[in-house]
């Protein structure tokens, strides 16, 4: 039997062998925004009772694929965003991803898009729901439920037509906002950003 690490390399390997698109989307209002997926950095956010010896100890287990000397802690979020050598393809980067979401640690890892203007933006573990009027309240129970991945959901104090959706760190946060936005029951849904 392969050791651990050994079995990880094996599959990244694989996955870097394999031609896959680099190239995804999210929907802002009316618009359909076409965005790379970037292959340089991941962001990265521990619970809040890991302390930062904990956080680089689960790092340096990825040492082979993550660049040790690139932590850049976002402290007004707790998010790390550290950055990627040796991934080539989307495959790589999503089964490095899933690597991290297993460690119980880690409250969620996620990629970087990068919009068409240049901007980057990070994935969070929210999605935001606009809803068309406060009259949508209440379908936001019986259909959010219905997509797997949610854990909860809060009214923005600021917006009421606004839903803050939580979603478990094994669901693809993108997709999911994709598909509550191509149901066309609402005025938009898309991820909650990390902007650089």
């Amino acid at each position: 039997m392969l050791p651990r690490n050994a079995s990880i390399l094996l599959v990244l390997m694989i996955c870097f062998a394999q031609n896959i698109p680099t190239h995804s989307f999210y929907y802002e209002t009316e618009s359909k925004i076409d965005v790379e997926i970037s292959g340089k950095r991941i962001l990265i956010k521990f619970k809040s009772n890991v302390d930062a010896g904990e956080q680089l100890k689960v790092i340096s287990q990825k040492k082979d694929v993550l660049v040790l000397g690139s932590i850049q802690n976002l402290s007004f979020s707790q998010v790390l965003i550290v950055k990627m050598k040796n991934i080539v393809s989307l495959a790589a980067t999503n089964v490095l991803i899933k690597s991290l979401n297993e460690n119980e640690s880690v409250e969620y890892a996620n990629k970087f898009l990068i919009h068409p203007e240049r901007i980057i933006h990070g994935i969070s573990d929210r999605i935001l729901l606009k809803l068309n009027s406060v009259n949508q309240l209440s379908l936001v129970n019986q259909i959010i439920y219905d997509f797997q991945g949610v854990t909860g959901y809060t009214c923005n104090q600021f917006d009421e037509c606004l839903i803050e959706i939580n979603v478990h760190k094994d669901r693809n946060v993108l997709d999911l906002a994709n598909e509550i936005h191509e149901t066309g029951i609402f005025a938009n849904c898309r991820p909650d950003f990390i902007f650089l």
